[in-house]
């Protein structure tokens, strides 16, 4: 020890705010959806590391921190390659956080003028996603019904949802999907067994009932499309609103 060392004023401040954060470590804070996040990455000689924060007024609070220490190999890596490995290191923060859940809603028209679906999936920031297919082959109530969760299923695939509640008012095809009912007839079972496949693709995904008057939007837009011409409809594309 050095014997001309002088404690200062300076060296006890230091010494309080050491001993402040020692005695108080960053607890990890709870992620709400919607959320926005803030990715910090540290990259050094020997090591790389990355932190996932979220802003609480002017503070900050750690939701997830991993570190990891370089091997022999990968010490020879440039900075920037160093940052990319710091960057894929979160990876597995995806099971830490899930995705919150989309919304589809689905319904089925067949009159005089053919057949047509009214789709709408509601995203995180509660956009509807809106479109109308019209079938230019025979399908009966139940088979429309069926073909407006298919293609609805896949237009959320398609957009990457991951976990999704699927709604229709048809009681019947709810519960032949989820078990309650027999599929009547092969061609019914294949509907059936579609659905269930699709389902499958999410991370998680159920399928709901509802009444036909929670489901009055798609019902409207499927009539909406049962009203125009079988030309000029064809296939209406993704709309936003």
């Amino acid at each position: 020890m050095r014997k001309d060392f002088v404690w200062t004023l300076d060296c006890e401040e230091a010494f309080l705010k050491i001993k402040e954060q020692l005695g108080n470590p960053p607890i990890l804070a709870k992620r709400e959806d919607g959320e926005t996040l803030i990715l910090y990455l540290v990259v050094s000689e020997y090591s790389v590391s990355a932190v996932l924060v979220k802003e609480e007024g002017s503070h900050q609070s750690p939701l997830y921190y991993v570190s990891k220490r370089l091997l022999d190999a990968e010490t020879r890596y440039t900075s920037m390659e160093k940052l990319v490995y710091a960057l894929i290191l979160p990876v597995d923060m995806r099971e830490e956080f899930p995705h919150p859940w989309w919304i589809l809603h689905v319904d089925g028209a067949v009159n005089n003028n053919g057949a047509r679906d009214g789709i709408v999936l509601i995203t995180l920031e509660g956009h509807h996603l809106m479109r109308v297919i019209h079938f230019k082959f025979y399908v009966t109530n139940n088979d429309a019904e069926y073909e407006a969760l298919i293609n609805g299923l896949k237009i959320a695939l398609e957009v990457g949802v991951v976990n999704l509640i699927a709604r229709s008012d048809s009681e019947l095809v709810v519960n032949q999907v989820n078990g309650g009912f027999q599929a009547r007839g092969p061609q019914t079972e294949l509907y059936m067994r579609c659905v269930q496949r699709l389902l499958e693709n999410f991370g998680s995904a159920r399928l709901e009932g509802l009444p036909r008057e929670e489901n009055r939007n798609v019902d409207a837009l499927a009539k909406m499309g049962s009203q125009m011409n079988n030309v000029q409809l064809g296939q209406i594309p993704l709309g936003i609103q």
